[in-house]
């Protein structure tokens, strides 16, 4: 759209080069601000969107997906700053591509609030990254990429349900829920509220209630929200 590109530098330019200013002009637009959901209408005319006729739809990347679970479950250390944190990681994954006597030859993971920093603050090593983070199209830092590569397996639902940090993320999440409400029902609407930014209809709230029937239910309720898809996407 060279028509626009040269109107937003115009802006720009008469806004005294601002960035900022350049940035909230973006992020408040009708254009940015539109939905990913999609009609006939706008899906015939618009069948590759290059007429920003509604938003795309776009994953979260994986640090994203992690912090976001921290965050929800209120475990996110959302401090600036400082060394590297060894999050959790399953058991001989550095020692299966160590060599004998290296540094570090074996992975410990951090203790206390350090592991619930930020993803942005991971340890990485280039052959044996966290796995969590990879199986959700994290690079693996061996190769400067441009676009990342988004995929959708089974692995990563196995991952959000088995990954120690996720597990942890929605017992707390699960507590917060339990501790919201007496009644199942609200109890459905605050965990929709906090994560998924909307009200659960009707359908979503007689299932939900039945896994909060299950034994620890409010964890897996949580857990349950964590693997939805539309946790994972900006709509």
């Amino acid at each position: 759209h060279p028509e626009l590109l040269d109107w937003l530098a115009c802006e720009l330019r008469c806004n005294g080069w601002s960035q900022r200013y350049l940035h909230r002009l973006l992020l408040t637009s009708a254009s940015y601000r539109q939905s990913a959901r999609c009609d006939d209408r706008r899906r015939s005319s618009d069948p590759t969107n290059i007429w920003l006729s509604r938003m795309s739809r776009v994953r979260l990347p994986a640090e994203a997906i992690r912090d976001q679970a921290l965050a929800v479950a209120g475990l996110l250390v959302d401090e600036r700053g400082g060394p590297s944190v060894r999050i959790p990681q399953p058991p001989g994954i550095w020692e299966a591509v160590a060599f004998p006597g290296s540094n570090p030859e074996r992975y410990a993971a951090d203790g206390g609030a350090a592991i619930h920093r930020r993803s942005l603050y991971t340890f990485w090593k280039r052959t044996a990254p966290p796995p969590l983070l990879t199986t959700l199209d994290a690079p693996s830092r061996e190769q400067c990429v441009v676009e990342r590569q988004v995929t959708t397996t089974p692995l990563q639902v196995l991952a959000l349900w088995n990954d120690e940090g996720m597990r942890e993320a929605a017992r707390s999440f699960g507590e917060r829920i339990r501790a919201a409400d007496d009644d199942d029902a609200a109890r459905v609407g605050f965990a929709f509220r906090t994560l998924l930014q909307r009200a659960p209809d009707d359908a979503e709230v007689a299932a939900c209630r039945e896994l909060l029937l299950q034994d620890d239910g409010c964890a897996l309720l949580a857990t349950t929200l964590f693997s939805l898809d539309e946790s994972h996407h900006r709509n």
